[in-house]
């Protein structure tokens, strides 16, 4: 709203004249871009982005006043199968229930995010020692775990929780977010349903198959990966005799992978797609 002061003739203050403009759906849109920009549309949570800003909000304070914190990676175990028998529509349902669930499990000064499909981010505050973090750790895997119904069927879903420390674990957000995934599969490779600390006593070939396996893991989720044929012909005949195939693709923090695969020829659509999903 703008406006100017009007004057009687004797010069006294009559009031103001002006003109105002509704933007209230100006104000909305604001608002709504600034929530898209924030926090993930399905579940509510923070989305990758603001949990990254919030985390390094949070590691300024923590080197300010010399304290710790946690970072958990929490993957939901063997998800695929609840969209594959129940439908995406059902899944996504699923992923509030668990966002709902982690958030009532947090104390006050704690974040959660979801930065992926079916992956959540946690932030733990004040972060004491290894043991009150495995205890936080176990406590957010039971609530993940509690039974609900889907369908008039009652399911479960466990969690696997990677953790990294500060500073133990790493000085800033990338590292720290990258260490607690490698825990995370750790937990996954040591059966699933479990807490595991990042450990720098792995080999780094050790840490480069979990690095590969999570980055294989979520091109496969995205569908980035590309499968590529290669014909083997008789250089005595020119009759196509057979065929090598190349899954490949480009994997986040491990470059390119691809893997091959000689056949024989012909190979059906059907076999081909059952070899694709073994790689």
């Amino acid at each position: 709203m703008s406006g100017e002061p009007r004057f009687a003739a004797d010069g006294r203050f009559a009031g103001y004249r002006g003109i105002g403009r509704d933007v209230t759906r100006q104000k909305i849109a604001e608002e709504k871009v600034n929530r898209l920009a924030h926090y993930d549309p399905l579940t509510g949570l923070f989305n990758r982005a603001a949990f990254f800003q919030g985390l390094e909000h949070a590691l300024a304070v923590a080197r300010r006043y010399n304290r710790s914190l946690a970072v958990l990676f929490v993957d939901l175990d063997s998800f695929k199968d609840i969209n594959d028998v129940f439908g995406h529509v059902t899944g996504d349902e699923v992923l509030k229930i668990m966002a709902t669930r982690l958030t009532g499990a947090i104390r006050n000064t704690d974040t959660a995010a979801r930065v992926g499909g079916d992956e959540f981010m946690v932030l733990a505050d004040l972060a004491d020692d290894e043991a009150s973090m495995r205890q936080f750790g176990n406590r957010l895997l039971e609530t993940v775990s509690e039974p609900f119904v889907l369908n008039g069927q009652e399911c479960r879903v466990s969690a696997s929780i990677g953790i990294a420390l500060f500073p133990k674990d790493g000085e800033d957000a990338a590292t720290l977010f990258k260490k607690a995934d490698i825990a995370m599969y750790r937990a996954k490779e040591s059966g699933r349903n479990g807490v595991a600390f990042f450990s720098a006593t792995a080999s780094p070939a050790a840490q480069d198959r979990i690095v590969l396996g999570a980055g294989i893991r979520r091109a496969i989720d995205a569908g980035q990966l590309l499968v590529l044929y290669q014909p083997k012909v008789s250089v005595r005949s020119g009759v196509l005799t057979g065929s090598r195939h190349c899954c490949g693709g480009s994997i986040r923090s491990a470059g390119c992978c691809c893997r091959s695969r000689s056949s024989r020829w012909p190979r059906t659509p059907a076999s081909s797609a059952r070899w694709v999903a073994g790689c």
